[in-house]
């Protein structure tokens, strides 16, 4: 809940974030889809992506405790 307040507290014209929650169904497949989104994602050059309007963007992961590769 401190992370979610902080990170809604930053500056909308700046900064963009977004917030992924892993667990052990988690595969690279649904981390690859937060990426390719493109609501919050562009691509820049054929193998960089970034955040839309030049803004810099925070991605704060919750609970990376994978048990499996």
């Amino acid at each position: 809940m401190i992370v979610s307040d902080f990170l809604s507290s930053l500056e909308n014209d700046k900064y963009a974030y977004t917030v992924m929650n892993f667990s052990a169904q988690t595969n690279t497949k649904n981390v690859l889809d937060v990426f390719l989104d493109k609501d919050k994602f562009t691509k820049k050059r054929r193998t960089e992506i970034g955040p839309l309007g030049g803004k810099k963007m925070v991605f704060f992961v919750d609970d990376i405790n994978m048990p499996a590769l």
